[in-house]
């Protein structure tokens, strides 16, 4: 994703899906702050998600599938409102989401 992604400040929902090319953190979606959701689908090259995510305070809705995800950031227990709608089998969740999913 180009940097640029944030100035787009008031994008509610952002959907990546099957793009195999795309790699590393996006640093620049924390920037995004009206965000609401964010679907990652079908990356399997993202392997983390930015500790800077906790800077989306609207963010309530996150789905992840087959992605080459290894663990979620600590700072995602600051997301209180966030609802996690499909996340693989991470084997290192912060304690408050993998309380959330069962």
């Amino acid at each position: 994703l180009p940097a640029s992604i944030g100035r787009l400040a008031l994008l509610e929902t952002l959907n990546i899906q099957s793009c195999d090319a795309l790699q590393g953190r996006q640093t620049s979606i924390e920037q995004c702050r009206a965000s609401q959701g964010l679907s990652l689908h079908n990356l399997p090259k993202i392997a983390e998600l930015p500790a800077t995510i906790a800077a989306l305070t609207n963010l309530q809705h996150l789905s992840i599938c087959r992605c080459a995800l290894a663990e979620l950031p600590v700072s995602i227990d600051m997301l209180t409102a966030l609802h996690i709608h499909s996340l693989p089998k991470v084997p290192a969740l912060p304690a408050s989401i993998a309380r959330r999913q069962k």
